[in-house]
């Protein structure tokens, strides 16, 4: 985001209004989110945890990274290869 325009940091805004739950509700292929606990930028509760506690994707596997930032491919690395390659094998 630090390396974005001002006009798209400003032009996005509005975009986080949208409400994309009817859409979630059509995928029709397995689904995985990969998501941190402690991610303060989309917290857990609000984003991975509304998907799966709504049942907002029919075929989905949510895999909670404890502890895990916003950026949990680049600090836990293991933890998400090893949720990308059990889904990918199930």
């Amino acid at each position: 985001a630090a390396g974005s325009s001002p006009h798209a940091s400003h032009a996005c805004v509005d975009t986080w209004l949208t409400d994309f739950r009817d859409d979630l509700r059509r995928f029709d292929v397995p689904t995985l989110v990969v998501h941190g606990t402690a991610d303060r930028i989309l917290p857990f509760e609000a984003t991975a945890g509304r998907l799966r506690d709504e049942q907002l994707i029919a075929d989905l596997t949510v895999v909670e990274v404890p502890d895990g930032p916003h950026a949990i491919g680049w600090t836990h690395p293991d933890e998400v290869n090893r949720a990308l390659l059990d889904f990918l094998a199930g």
